[in-house]
């Protein structure tokens, strides 16, 4: 994430009014750019932390997790927390992650993406319960995010909650007419009901907006198969 601030603004200009005509090779490149403004104002957050968005941008994420824990050493904010957090899930440091996503939620416990990335973790690592709990914190932030029903709805229907899946699925569909991979979860939460013609309309809906969606593609011809045999017998 990139930081503005006032402040930094200030302390860039009073810089560059400094500069002589052969250090302006100095600000074509971007980590000399951010030394040299830390060597300058080394409690600077903004230069710490924009420092290292450069560092992650070429793969250097021991040295971008420096720069955050020296911002955070200035200031507790959550934007670092989250950012640090993300390093040390790739770093398989599952505990020191979750600790900083907590951290950020603590700050400001209306923040949805640390909500998310932890949810999303909490899947990875197996610790569903935990990561439900997540997402329906997330819901009564923002009862419209779409992306939080879906993934709630893929918990319930993986613990075979096929009733609430279904009514978290019809609300991401709510929010947004057009998510595809909602109507597919939802067709294929309905198939695991036994309820075939229902899934069929709503695969062929995922299919409609999404026509490459292979998994609708797939539950869809189950959905037809089954609904054949029920007309058989």
């Amino acid at each position: 994430m990139l930081l503005l601030a006032a402040s930094f603004g200030a302390i860039v200009v009073c810089i560059f009014a400094f500069l002589t005509f052969r250090q302006t090779h100095v600000w074509r490149d971007s980590e000399a750019f951010y030394r040299r403004a830390i060597a300058v104002a080394p409690r600077s957050v903004v230069a710490h932390h924009n420092f290292a968005g450069v560092l992650l941008t070429t793969g250097r994420d021991e040295e971008a997790a420096e720069q955050y824990r020296a911002a955070l050493a200035i200031r507790n904010y959550p934007e670092a927390h989250v950012d640090l957090a993300g390093i040390l899930t790739q770093q398989g440091r599952i505990d020191e992650a979750i600790f900083h996503f907590r951290e950020a939620i603590r700050i400001d416990n209306t923040l949805l993406e640390p909500r998310l990335s932890l949810a999303l973790l909490f899947i990875r690592e197996g610790r569903v319960a935990e990561a439900e709990k997540e997402y329906r914190e997330a819901l009564k932030i923002n009862p419209a995010f779409v992306e939080a029903h879906n993934n709630l709805g893929l918990i319930l229907a993986g613990g075979g909650r096929f009733e609430e899946a279904v009514a978290e699925y019809r609300l991401a569909i709510k929010f947004n007419p057009s998510f595809a991979l909602a109507y597919a979860n939802l067709g294929d939460a309905l198939l695991r009901q036994g309820k075939a013609p229902e899934a069929i309309v709503e695969l062929e809906h995922a299919l409609g907006f999404d026509p490459s969606l292979a998994s609708a593609q797939r539950s869809l011809e189950q959905a037809r198969a089954a609904a054949r045999r029920s007309r058989a017998r």
